[in-house]
């Protein structure tokens, strides 16, 4: 069995590479999602209103929120039908009510777009990435639409979320 593998790898270097990271997608973005929680909360603009969110909820709508980076990312790059299924499968194993917050995710995400150029080197692309996908978070954590003054955590959110972007290069 192992001897396919590495056939596989010799074959599909590129498919390979893919499947390594996504093994390694939905752990890396939750340790980014606790360390997100814990890096904004020692932040004094926002420290007071963090204690209105528990670990659990933030870990795993921003958890959720960085895998969609990820596929968006994919999706950018045309490649989204190479891992896109099976990311969605471990989604579903983490935690079987998570595909359909990534759905939403997703499609909160799409009229953001309308009117820009949706490309990585595009800074109103990158901006408006940023701000909505922390708007999904924080509604998702409160419950409701964020006040103007609550969303100003929201860009935070989506700085730790960016990066994911470029999760498959």
């Amino acid at each position: 069995m192992k001897w396919m593998n590495l056939l596989g790898k010799l074959v599909r270097p590129e498919k390979a590479a893919l499947h390594e990271q996504l093994q390694s997608l939905l752990p890396a973005a939750q340790i980014a999602a606790k360390s997100s929680f814990n890096t904004i909360r020692k932040d004094q603009q926002f420290s007071r209103q963090m204690t209105m969110f528990d670990m659990p909820s933030w870990e795993f709508f921003v958890t959720l929120a960085l895998v969609n980076a990820a596929l968006l990312g994919l999706a950018l790059d045309n490649r989204i039908d190479d891992v896109g299924p099976m990311v969605n499968m471990e989604v579903c194993k983490w935690n079987p009510d998570a595909l359909r917050f990534l759905s939403d995710c997703a499609k909160f995400l799409v009229p953001a777009f309308t009117g820009i150029p949706v490309k990585r080197e595009s800074s109103a692309f990158l901006d408006r990435f940023r701000d909505d996908t922390g708007m999904w978070v924080l509604w998702n954590l409160y419950g409701r639409v964020p006040t103007l003054e609550e969303s100003q955590l929201g860009r935070c959110i989506g700085f730790f979320a960016a990066p994911f972007l470029d999760w498959w290069k």
